[in-house]
């Protein structure tokens, strides 16, 4: 394995130990009493390591957001030009509706639970919004369309 993989293997693993130590936090103390500095350390890394992952601790609970943004704009960057751009969209958006199933047990409260704080939906609002303005540059971008041209942001929403 290279330099880079052996880097980027452990920021894996750092982030997911972070999410992981968020989680059992979550379901032992519930969100309002679950700190930065807890969550840190029950992942055996520093707080300021936390905030190398997250902006904030909302954030560790909302998982895997912004990769998969870069995900969504690389499939639209990459797709045939003949492909709808929400066909390209499509299997990517699956991945994250996939259903807990045999071998795959729900590990984390879902979306609903969490939204139930409003700390963490007016985050995810935040987020959306921010994913929202970023796909809509990517796809204007992609089909050439106009400054004011409303149908990139139709998309993207």
């Amino acid at each position: 394995m290279t330099e880079l993989g052996l880097r980027e293997s452990k920021k894996r693993r750092t982030r997911q130990a972070l999410i992981d130590a968020a989680m059992r936090l979550y379901r032992e103390k519930g969100f309002e009493r679950v700190t930065v500095a807890e969550i840190a350390r029950e992942a055996d890394v520093a707080p300021r390591t936390f905030f190398g992952y997250f902006e904030t601790k909302e954030d560790v609970f909302l998982g895997r957001g912004d990769d998969r943004l870069e995900i969504l704009v690389q499939a639209i960057r990459e797709r045939d030009r003949r492909q709808p751009i929400l066909a390209a969209l499509r299997p990517v958006l699956r991945q994250d509706r996939e259903p807990p199933g045999e071998g795959r047990p729900r590990r984390t409260p879902g979306l609903t639970e969490l939204l139930r704080h409003p700390a963490v939906a007016n985050r995810l609002r935040e987020r959306w919004n921010r994913w929202e303005d970023l796909l809509a540059e990517a796809i204007a971008e992609d089909v050439g369309a106009r400054p004011g041209d409303p149908r990139p942001r139709v998309v993207a929403a």
